[in-house]
């Protein structure tokens, strides 16, 4: 992995929007709620670590839980797909496995899609 293919996904991304559909390409619920947080950071050394929360300070009622992950490795970037080694997780099933998202930046913003899920993120730093 060159610095050339990683320079603009380096340094610090705030989550500004989410966006998930059905397998049937329906809107889905929002990940991490309707008021979804997160940072994701990527050094020039291969390194990257993340933190998504639903950011609302209540959950209605009847909510079970509030969505959360995190997660850190190595990772690659080939320009189009971002591959994270992951070593440290809150979701233990990702550990030692490979999270692939394909990748694309819109001025500022970096998009990065897993299956149905989209998130946007706007660079802070």
């Amino acid at each position: 992995m060159t610095f050339e293919r990683i320079r603009n996904l380096i340094g610090t991304w705030r989550l500004v929007a989410t966006l998930a559909v059905d397998e049937r390409g329906r809107p889905a619920g929002a990940p991490y709620g309707p008021v979804p947080q997160g940072i994701v950071v990527f050094g020039v050394d291969g390194r990257m670590m993340a933190v998504l929360a639903d950011g609302r300070s209540a959950l209605p009622a009847g909510a079970v839980a509030r969505e959360y992950n995190s997660y850190c490795g190595n990772f690659t970037f080939d320009g189009d797909t971002l591959i994270t080694l992951v070593d440290g997780s809150s979701n233990p099933s990702w550990i030692g496995a490979e999270q692939v998202r394909t990748a694309r930046f819109d001025g500022e913003r970096l998009i990065l899609q897993n299956g149905r899920r989209t998130l946007t993120w706007e660079r802070v730093a």
